[in-house]
């Protein structure tokens, strides 16, 4: 008889669910509390130039990481599918 293979685990596919659901969390936390929403707000206003700057490096060292822990999940997926 011939045995299905297991279903593969999408590691990627689960890592950007955890990223989008803690954005979204992240967001309902900000907004819901009226205290938060202002204290957000005053931050945001009190930012100038290098503030932006340095938080768009920021952003786009996270997202390089981001992307750079999902090729060595892709790489890692792809090296145990070859074994089998």
């Amino acid at each position: 008889m011939p045995t299905e293979p297991a279903p593969r685990i999408r590691a990627g596919a689960i890592a950007w669910g955890v990223i989008v659901s803690t954005l979204a969390l992240v967001t309902l936390l900000l907004v819901l509390d009226l205290g938060r929403r202002d204290a957000f707000g005053y931050w945001l206003r009190s930012l100038d130039g290098p503030d932006y700057g340095i938080l768009a490096v920021l952003a786009l060292g996270g997202l390089l990481l981001l992307l750079g822990l999902l090729g060595v999940i892709r790489r890692l997926q792809r090296r145990g599918t070859e074994r089998t």
